[in-house]
């Protein structure tokens, strides 16, 4: 993935007590239980 000029293979977000909420990559998503993951197309 490219966010502005920096490739990426995953995005993680890890919430405050450092517990595991998503991963994001060009593959796949895992989230945790209580999480939504919604991605927007370009088009």
């Amino acid at each position: 993935m490219k966010i502005g000029d920096k490739e990426f293979k995953e995005i993680q977000i890890i919430g405050k007590d450092k517990v595991f909420l998503a991963s994001i990559t060009d593959e796949n998503i895992i989230e945790h239980d209580d999480i939504e993951v919604v991605c927007i197309p370009l088009d």
